[in-house]
């Protein structure tokens, strides 16, 4: 049986227009260019499972698989991207993580960055190709998301 990874994301701060969450990856190995530490912003709250809301998910436990394809162009550069589901929030709602820095670039996926200002994060690119680094060593089937909420 392989080990489950998790990736804990704790979401921090709040605003009118997004939300940032602060994330850890014990498992992660940054002297072999894997990402640990980062932040993630979402769009604001409530969370919802309704799907076409643009806002963010439900905390949880999800699991993850690939997306190899997207009808989005501004997305096409960057597959395969980690996919989040669960029994809550079915994989056909499309949650992703993907780059972007700001509330408009996401529809309700988590944007990734390794530093965060007031509704934005910031290296995104570079910190998604160390997080799909570390997806691809340990296995994407075998890493488990827990969302979780302490805003300060």
């Amino acid at each position: 049986m392989s080990k489950t990874h998790l990736i804990l994301i704790t979401r921090k701060w709040e605003t009118e227009k997004s939300t940032i969450s602060e994330f850890h990856i014990p498992d992660a190995l940054p002297n072999a260019g894997e990402i640990q530490h980062g932040y993630f912003l979402e769009l604001e709250g409530p969370d919802t499972l309704e799907r076409n809301q643009r806002k963010r998910i439900v905390e949880g436990i999800f699991r993850l698989k690939w997306q190899t394809t997207t009808g989005n162009r501004s997305l096409r550069g960057d597959l395969p991207l980690p996919w989040l589901y669960n029994s809550d929030v079915p994989a056909d709602r499309r949650i992703y993580i993907h780059v972007g820095n700001k509330p408009e670039n996401s529809d309700g996926c988590l944007l990734i960055g390794s530093d965060r200002k007031t509704d934005e994060v910031t290296n995104s690119r570079n910190s998604l190709n160390r997080l799909k680094k570390f997806l691809n060593r340990v296995g994407i089937e075998n890493v488990k998301i827990r969302i979780t909420s302490e805003y300060q």
